[in-house]
């Protein structure tokens, strides 16, 4: 039985019984039946855990483990270590997945003799602020990587981007989207850090593994459903989020210089971190709306975040007058410190979605 396991699909659950039976049902739903869903319950204090063991009476194809809470990094290496599938799938159990994704992935997987296959993500209400709903990240015709040099702009697209390309990241660092040969995870030792450390596990993860493949494919379109949920680990206001961006990004240069000399990647992590920058301020600004009585530690973390070093160094990385012109006048009051026109910047961001 477990030979005809074509995909685990691991789903790290903290809290999250507001929305993890319509994400389950997606995953449970798709085309391509010969599936396990790993939920982990990681100590959540709401019914999740209950609900967790009730979907898997529901589904003989459901497993669940109860830990103590740890992270959904930590959640994903306790999925890791009981997954059979020839393929990984990580979701997030407040996002969902469209019906077909596994089964495009594995079909595509499979064809190319790849190592991972890639699709793009709809940002379902907006991304920063509320909105309609954005395509990110797809690719627009079929595309291999598997020469070193694809592998190598592979890696960099999944760190960040160079100043006048669109996004801040040109494949994105979130490994949701993606399908991974389970093989190469086990034989390299790769395994999440925890998010308590860095900002984001999921850019240390991917650039683990895209150092250890032969081939990837990315696919047109945009399979995976990233809801916009303030209750999210992901996606909350998050105290002390930029700091944990600056160590996450050393450690992503720590990684990428065993195979990249620092003069390539140093723009895409300089972009990346004052993209991290932008989002922090962003997410105190708006923090004001429903807390204004944090009006001083607001004051206080903003004043932190433009004076410190780090992201002068990365402000001077790259010309910052080929970002995008919405990113540019961000990144320009950045840089000279205009906390007040920030403010207002994101202000009227807010009301312009």
């Amino acid at each position: 039985m477990n030979a005809k396991i074509k995909v685990s699909v691991i789903i790290p659950v903290y809290n999250a019984a507001d929305f993890l039976r319509k994400c389950v049902d997606s995953v449970r739903h798709q085309t391509l039946t010969d599936i396990e869903i790993l939920l982990i319950d990681d100590g959540s204090t709401d019914s999740s855990g209950l609900l967790c063991d009730a979907l898997a009476g529901e589904d003989k194809r459901i497993r669940v483990l109860h830990k103590q809470n740890e992270g959904a990094g930590l959640s994903r290496n306790a999925g890791l270590s009981l997954a059979k599938g020839e393929y990984i799938s990580f979701v997030d159990a407040d996002d969902t997945v469209a019906p077909n994704m596994l089964e495009t992935l594995y079909t595509e997987a499979v064809r190319s003799d790849a190592d991972m296959a890639m699709t793009g993500v709809n940002h379902v209400g907006g991304i920063v602020f509320e909105g309609e709903d954005v395509e990110k990240f797809g690719f627009e015709t079929r595309e291999v990587f598997e020469t070193p040099e694809a592998l190598k702009r592979l890696a960099l697209g999944m760190v960040g981007a160079l100043p006048e390309e669109k996004e801040d990241t040109r494949y994105s660092y979130s490994v949701w989207k993606n399908i991974y040969r389970r093989m190469v995870i086990e034989e390299n030792g790769i395994r999440f850090v925890s998010e308590r450390v860095v900002a984001s596990e999921d850019m240390l993860f991917l650039i683990d593994f895209v150092f250890c493949i032969d081939r990837a494919v990315g696919v047109p379109g945009a399979l995976y459903n990233y809801y916009r949920n303030a209750s999210s680990f992901s996606k909350a206001y998050q105290s002390g989020r930029f700091e944990r961006a600056k160590q996450q990004m050393k450690e992503a240069a720590r990684r990428l210089e065993r195979k990249i000399p620092p003069k390539e990647f140093a723009p895409y992590c300089a972009r990346q971190l004052q993209a991290y920058a932008r989002v922090a301020l962003s997410q105190e600004f708006m923090r004001l709306k429903t807390h204004p009585e944090c009006r001083a530690e607001v004051n206080r973390n903003v004043r932190k975040i433009l004076h410190d070093p780090a992201l002068a160094a990365a402000l001077r990385a790259f010309d910052i007058r080929k970002l995008p012109p919405k990113q540019a006048v961000f990144a320009v009051c950045m840089k000279y410190k205009a906390a007040l026109l920030l403010h207002l910047l994101v202000r009227m961001r807010e009301k312009a979605q």
